[in-house]
């Protein structure tokens, strides 16, 4: 029982612990920013939340229900909306409508029903003895068709014939071709054989003739005439496809050249005639206009001794590389020899004695430098890899010199620092020895 007490105690000092904890404060935590409401989701009001109590709070820290944090759905707002598919007399057309809240754009479609646009009823006239009549129908004024009065019903042909003749059935059109004659709808009265039109007005069996309107001739080009070949072309008509001739088409001129005069045997080719050329198809021709099977003169071969031009260089020799020439033959442009071109002497600067390693280099040795190629070379011309002398590295000690005094600058003449100078390595250096990037000074002036 003792046990039982405790434990009852223990746990309403718990629920004192968790639901009296924000009896003196609330633990709000940072600000919620408000959460704008959108056409299909709520939006929520910015806010505090006590993480111990779970419960809300205003900007002032007013205690706020989770209903009144509640910022409704607007719903979309659509716009007039517009005809994407237009209805037809037969076929369902298409509305198109778009919200226009900001940043929703959102679309429905609207089904346009099909139908016919009718106007008022027409009523039927009765058909005389030798007037037609007409059945009552509506009319449709988009696709010109006629309805009975269910508005479904199509009516093929309101015309009531005239009561005096006894029409057999319509005889439908026959249309003309390219070739013959075609025929209008027609009644024929099965008493009298008289001949009545869709009107049921009497007319000549002639006047129902639809003339034949004939062929429309095309031509169609099927081999392209040339300088050497006739050519070839049919006539189809465009309506039928029937082909109604066919002609040759006469062969093109020929499109010479020049005229050559002849020309003698070389080392390379035989004697030519005189002669012209087409520019078409290639073939030679004299004088008159006769084509000729070659140009060339059997009596008069080649005489196989070519004609040496001037050397041309391919490739040009220096100092250190050969270079290569070609000769032609000037007659037919025959190679007729290669030849390597030498390579030229090296042009030398002049003999430099051997230099003492200093503050900035190593050792150099005794030698001498092509002014061209910069390469270099003992005295007895062998080429030398390098001039430096790994045994004799720089010492890193710089020859300072005298100070030299500061110069100041005037409106004239730049000045200079006070420095040392190293007469090896062209540095200058403060009186710490410390290096100098720039001695030089100006004096400002300002602009006038």
């Amino acid at each position: 029982m003792k046990h039982r007490i405790l434990l009852v105690l223990f746990a309403a000092l718990l629920l004192v612990l968790v639901f009296g904890a924000c009896a003196e404060r609330h633990v709000y935590g940072d600000w919620i920013d408000e959460t704008l409401a959108t056409c299909t989701e709520n939006g929520f009001r910015g806010h505090y939340h006590c993480e111990h109590c779970g419960k809300n709070f205003t900007v002032e820290k007013i205690e706020i229900s989770d209903e009144e944090l509640v910022i409704p759905a607007t719903g979309h707002a659509w716009d007039n909306g517009a005809v994407t598919t237009p209805a037809t007399c037969t076929e369902d057309g298409t509305k198109t409508y778009t919200c226009t809240n900001p940043n929703c754009g959102k679309t429905k479609t609207e089904t346009i029903p099909a139908g016919h646009t009718f106007g008022e009823w027409i009523p039927g006239t009765e058909a005389t003895a030798s007037t037609p009549g007409e059945k009552g129908h509506y009319h449709c004024s988009v696709c010109e068709k006629d309805f009975g009065e269910d508005k479904q019903t199509e009516l093929t042909d309101i015309v009531i014939p005239p009561l005096n003749h006894t029409y057999g059935p319509k005889n439908g059109e026959i249309p003309a071709t390219c070739t013959e004659d075609g025929k209008r709808a027609y009644y024929v009265c099965t008493c009298c054989g008289k001949f009545f039109d869709e009107t049921f007005t009497e007319v000549a069996e002639a006047d129902l003739t639809i003339p034949s309107p004939g062929h429309n001739p095309e031509w169609i080009v099927d081999k392209t005439a040339t300088c050497t070949e006739v050519g070839s072309k049919h006539q189809v008509c465009t309506v039928c496809g029937e082909t109604l001739q066919t002609q040759e088409i006469p062969m093109e001129d020929h499109e010479l050249i020049g005229w050559v005069e002849k020309q003698e045997a070389n080392c390379g080719y035989c004697g030519k005639a005189a002669h012209d050329e087409c520019k078409k198809c290639h073939q030679y021709f004299d004088q008159n206009g006769n084509k000729l099977d070659t140009i060339d003169i059997a009596e008069e071969p080649a005489t196989g001794a070519h004609v040496y031009g001037e050397w041309i260089v391919d490739k040009t020799a220096t100092c250190t590389e050969v270079g290569s020439k070609h000769q032609v033959c000037t007659v037919c442009g025959e190679t007729l020899q290669t030849q390597e071109i030498p390579m030229e002497d090296h042009e030398l600067i002049g003999w430099v004695e051997k230099q003492e390693a200093n503050c900035g280099y190593c050792g150099k040795a005794a030698h001498d430098e092509c002014k061209k190629c910069h390469q270099y070379f003992d005295q007895n011309g062998n080429k030398l890899d390098t001039i430096d002398i790994a045994e004799e590295p720089a010492t890193g000690a710089h020859v300072y010199g005298e100070w030299i005094a500061e110069k100041p600058a005037t409106n004239d003449e730049v000045g200079h620092v006070g420095h040392y100078h190293c007469d090896v390595c062209g540095k200058n250096f403060d009186k710490d020895h410390n290096e100098i990037d720039n001695i030089v000074t100006t004096v400002w002036s300002p602009l006038v």
